[in-house]
């Protein structure tokens, strides 16, 4: 933006498909559902806090379904891994979701990296989140990303250098037994969303022709 005057610049946010434009914001978070997603070429260091973390899981847990978007790549791996998990909690491997609709609509609580697209459809969904930046991406944008989602109550933040199978579960565990916290967080995120991206892209160009 610094290239350009302040004046012919407009924020549209992110285009986001119909599919998720469609979830209905949740009026409750207490089913305990909690999902993974590293991006679309996965995270390993993700992967592999979320693995260490399942034997930390015990019964009397908030924490009842993990969803846990591996990323193609890491998927025969972490599915590996996981085989002699036999806990209480209901784990969901998958190597990739074409549509993250039934997903979104599912979850209580999305942990994910801060990229662009993933924050516009968490937050078109109303949904708190936990971030991960990923630590190597150009101008650290995804943890400017994140912080914007953290400094408006809509998200917390967990460093890459922090993040462990125990930092991940007492960040988790929290969030997933306070219903009333995260319905805040959600009222938060949907007030950041942009629902209207593409219409107001296409307006513009045609405006532009």
């Amino acid at each position: 933006s610094r290239y350009l005057r302040s004046s012919k610049i407009e924020y549209t946010g992110n285009p986001v498909r119909q599919s998720i434009l469609k979830i209905k914001q949740k009026g409750a978070f207490d089913g305990g559902t909690v999902a993974f997603i590293g991006g679309s070429q996965g995270a390993v260091s993700i992967n592999d806090a979320v693995i260490g973390m399942l034997p930390l899981l015990s019964s009397d847990t908030a924490v009842k379904k993990i969803i846990h978007i591996t990323g193609r790549a890491d998927y025969e791996r972490v599915n590996g891994l996981r085989r002699s998990y036999s806990g209480p909690v209901v784990y969901e491997p998958h190597a990739y979701m074409k549509d993250m609709s039934g997903v979104l609509s599912e979850s209580d609580l999305i942990v994910s990296r801060a990229g662009a697209t993933m924050i516009a459809e968490i937050l078109a969904c109303g949904l708190p989140s936990v971030l991960i930046p990923y630590p190597f991406a150009s101008e650290k944008h995804q943890d400017i990303n994140a912080g914007v989602l953290k400094d408006k109550g809509a998200a917390l933040v967990l460093g890459q250098d922090k993040l462990s199978a125990r930092s991940l579960l007492d960040i988790i565990s929290p969030l997933i037994a306070d219903p009333g916290r995260l319905r805040h967080m959600s009222v938060n995120s949907s007030k950041l969303a942009k629902k209207n991206a593409v219409e107001r892209i296409l307006d513009l160009l045609y405006e532009t022709i």
